[in-house]
């Protein structure tokens, strides 16, 4: 009885997870973060990792907001999309885009369903507050803290 048990155990354990969806993100909503040049301010990603026995396999979209600088108060964010699956990962050329926003104008960026508020910006670091990812709390039906 006690070998059903434990060969269970092991059938369960090998076969993976009920659900194999997964989100991870660097920020949390509301609170100050603070990065340097070149720096994701944004990074979410989010895919379907599957386990057969000890083989992972994941198949996934990572999407960035790069810091690129300030320059006559005016800063530059790139938008960044990359595919991870079993060859590596790779950056989506059509997914790229540059923008520059004028803090003179206005201290919120806004981009696609993504909303920043800049305390403070310098040619080597931002300071910023996310308010919006758009779809959160919920993201490609996975569920996340919304802090």
């Amino acid at each position: 009885m006690k070998m059903k048990y434990l060969l269970l155990i092991f059938i369960v354990n090998a076969c993976g997870t009920a659900d194999p969806r997964f989100l991870s993100k660097n920020f949390y909503f509301s609170e100050e973060k603070t990065v340097n040049v070149g720096d994701a301010m944004i990074s979410v990603e989010a895919g379907i990792k599957t386990v057969f026995l000890y083989l992972t396999e994941i198949n996934a979209i990572r999407q960035e907001l790069i810091y690129g600088g300030i320059d006559h108060n005016v800063i530059q964010v790139d938008y960044r999309e990359y595919e991870i699956n079993k060859r590596g990962t790779f950056i989506r050329d059509a997914y790229r885009q540059s923008m520059k926003y004028d803090l003179n104008e206005t201290h919120t960026i806004k981009y696609r369903t993504i909303t920043i508020d800049v305390v403070s910006a310098n040619s080597s670091s931002i300071t910023f507050i996310v308010r919006s990812f758009g779809i959160n709390p919920e993201y490609n039906g996975v569920q996340w803290d919304n802090k």
